[in-house]
């Protein structure tokens, strides 16, 4: 880009950052590419993501390396300080913002969740056979138990924990919504529904009455290994605990902007069945994490071959196991509910579209000082 100015520095974080936002709408794997994601251990810097989404975390993390490349590349020293000093401002005032929010006290009561995982019985997944559906869902009925003998007032059992049917979906069902009402805890419960037109890849609530709440479908089928899943095409919202809460799955936290309505919505905790691939169980946990932050909501997800994570709104890992290899694992904790509401959840991909506002400006600006210095020298 040939862009004779001060600010010419910032044309690679403005670039990568406006790639990376036009791929993420553009992917069926949304967001997943995204080199922000790398940072989520970093709790100062992700907490701009509240502000800006994952975008602002990825504008500082190319704005860094090019702020020093300048700073190194230019002979004039005025240029040198100027790059220096824009990256150090940007770079440190988002970690301060961090470092605030995290000192933040949280003002919500905690509640006490806890999230299950067998993956000894993963191979259940597509079952047809009841007599091996009913002993998975009757292993899981004593996981969600000893939660609740724990202090648990909600579980959370993963993706497609188990294949069900017609035949005996509503005695796996009351196996489930017994143990729920026995111990009187709320239920989250991922079910891979078979043998119909269009299967369903959903999550079931059970209420601490037995009563069922509510069914969600993912509404974001895995390309090719689940196209002949049924797409949900609404969130899923319900209260527990005077909490306004959510349930959504797996590969749905993938993408910001469907996640972005649960915080709109005020969501204090999101309930997340998930399956992970086992390699990117730390990777896909942490996705899930950042829409927390980006929302303003705790997070508590449970994955098969993967990684179990109770998080808060600001992305603190309170507990965390893998369930890899399992025949048994669970984890429980307090948490405190976020308050569902952001700069970005109420004002949505205002940075990015910026971002490339600024970046077509450039390249106009660009455009013309190379067409003009042409025609100049044709005319010479």
């Amino acid at each position: 880009m040939k862009f004779g100015h001060r600010l010419s520095f910032l044309a690679f974080p403005i670039g990568w950052t406006a790639y990376e936002f036009l791929l993420s709408i553009v992917s069926p794997h949304g967001s997943a590419g995204s080199i922000a994601y790398t940072q989520s251990s970093f709790l100062p810097l992700i907490q701009i993501a509240s502000l800006t989404g994952i975008s602002g975390i990825t504008f500082i993390l190319t704005l860094v390396p090019a702020g020093i490349a300048s700073a190194i590349h230019h002979r004039e020293k005025g240029f040198r300080l100027f790059a220096i000093l824009i990256t150090v401002f940007v770079a440190a005032g988002s970690i301060g913002y961090g470092w605030i929010r995290l000192s933040t006290p949280a003002t919500s009561d905690s509640i006490r969740v806890g999230a299950a995982a067998i993956d000894s019985t993963v191979r259940y997944f597509e079952t047809t056979v009841r007599v091996e559906a009913i002993g998975v869902v009757n292993a899981y009925a004593r996981l969600v138990s000893q939660s609740a003998e724990n202090g648990a007032a909600i579980v959370v059992l993963p993706e497609k924990f188990v294949g069900v049917t017609e035949e005996y979906e509503a005695e796996a069902l009351n196996i489930l919504r017994t143990a729920a009402a026995e111990q009187k805890v709320y239920v989250v419960a991922g079910f891979n529904r078979l043998g119909s037109k269009n299967h369903r890849n959903m999550a079931i609530l059970i209420s601490p009455d037995g009563t069922i709440g509510g069914e969600y479908d993912k509404a974001f089928p895995i390309p090719g290994i689940e196209s002949g899943y049924k797409r949900g095409e609404k969130i899923f919202l319900f209260d527990a605990k005077e909490i306004t809460s959510g349930i959504a799955i797996c590969k749905d936290l993938d993408f910001p902007g469907w996640i972005r309505q649960y915080g709109q919505a005020g969501v204090g905790a999101l309930y997340v069945p998930a399956w992970d691939f086992r390699t990117d169980a730390w990777l896909h946990s942490r996705m899930a994490i950042l829409r927390g932050v980006e929302n303003g909501f705790a997070v508590v997800r449970a994955a098969n071959e993967g990684a179990l994570t109770i998080t808060d709104d600001r992305g603190r890992v309170i507990s965390e196991t893998s369930s890899i290899g399992s025949s048994g694992v669970l984890i429980f904790a307090d948490v405190h509910p976020g308050s569902g509401r952001t700069i970005y959840g109420t004002g949505g991909e205002w940075f990015p579209i910026s971002i490339l506002v600024v970046l077509l400006l450039l390249l106009i600006i660009s455009a013309r000082r190379i067409f003009g210095k042409r025609s100049s020298a044709a005319t010479a």
